[in-house]
């Protein structure tokens, strides 16, 4: 996921086809923790953060 938010200006997190996580890149990348578990399921209400 470095990479995508290397050559992106904003992001979005699905889980199980629900937005739980949007933001810059920047943004994004500063919340490294929250960003991971989204990325490895934990669960959408656990997630559920709009960092705008």
């Amino acid at each position: 996921m470095p990479l995508a938010l290397e050559i992106s200006d904003r992001a979005y997190v699905l889980a199980h086809g629900s937005l739980v996580l949007e933001g810059t890149a920047a943004e994004l990348r500063q919340n490294h923790e929250l960003l991971m578990a989204s990325y490895l399921g934990e669960p959408v209400a656990d997630l559920a953060i709009d960092t705008k």
